[in-house]
């Protein structure tokens, strides 16, 4: 949130080549948006992550298989981008804590960390959050908390967030991730057992600003799973959590579907940006 606006910075593609995807700002009031400007602000580029330290808006984002970062004092004229990571690596997402970025990455199937001063190469810490770490729940305990079992984390997105702000007392690094695997136990069908296809929901998990390698997952499995009908589940892809004033949350995401038996990594059909809210109102 910047001037009171929210700003996102989103990889777009044309449907005859989803492949070819470019980088774009939009800005708006948290549920409705317009691309400004209308050119992308990088180009051969993809999941972007912004963020503002000292006069400088600093966007990283995955290309040529690695993480790289660009720098603009207006959001928008980025210049030349620099390595900031290397692959391979990708779905970046960037958090300033005390002046040092925290920057969460897929690596493999699993959520790895890098740290360093923005702008600047970063220093690989390892993985963070693996799968296993995540899954909650007994398969054989229906009347438990369920996520289990989780093969491929995906596209993390992290924020410093308090009671008062960013730098206030019980501040926390907040990390929202998406997760393929299956959200309970199996159904009945006619008698006989029926697993539900996996698929991506939305796990979420928080660390100190002081050790952002330590996470605490939560631990009643994914924060947002839709069911479409009994077995059938949507995806939830690239999710992303703005505060916008006191207690109020906007968590956005990517609906998708997938046709059986899809894996973690796809075929996807992407859908429509859409936009969970929590707080007062």
């Amino acid at each position: 949130v910047h001037a009171g606006e929210v700003v996102l910075y989103l990889d777009l593609a044309l449907p005859t080549a989803p492949e070819a995807r470019s980088i774009y700002r939009a800005v708006g009031d948290g549920r409705r948006f317009t691309i400004d400007p209308l050119d992308p602000v990088v180009t051969d580029a993809r999941a972007p992550s912004a963020i503002i330290a000292g006069d400088l808006v600093y966007l990283y984002f995955e290309q040529a298989g690695e993480i790289r970062v660009a720098s603009a004092t207006d959001g928008i004229a980025f210049a030349a981008p620099v390595t900031a990571l290397a692959g391979p690596a990708s779905a970046p997402s960037a958090v300033v804590v005390e002046g040092e970025v925290a920057l969460y990455h897929v690596r493999g199937d699993a959520i790895g960390l890098a740290t360093g001063a923005p702008g600047e190469r970063l220093v690989d810490r390892g993985v963070v959050l693996p799968p296993g770490d995540a899954q909650v729940g007994d398969p054989l305990d229906p009347t438990a908390a369920f996520w289990n079992p989780i093969t491929q984390l995906a596209s993390p997105h992290a924020t410093l967030a308090g009671p008062q702000g960013p730098t206030s007392a019980g501040a926390s690094i907040r990390l929202w991730f998406a997760g393929f695997g299956q959200e309970s136990p199996p159904g009945s069908k006619f008698g006989q057992p029926e697993p539900i296809p996996p698929n991506y929901s939305i796990g979420f998990a928080a660390a100190e600003p002081g050790d952002p390698s330590t996470l605490a997952v939560w631990p009643y499995g994914p924060i947002a799973d839709r069911v479409e009908v009994f077995l059938s589940h949507h995806d939830e892809l690239g999710p992303a959590g703005v505060t916008v004033g006191g207690d109020r949350w906007f968590l956005y995401f990517v609906d998708a579907t997938h046709t059986a038996p899809a894996g973690a990594l796809g075929p996807f059909e992407l859908g429509r940006l859409q936009v969970l809210g929590s707080g007062s109102r």
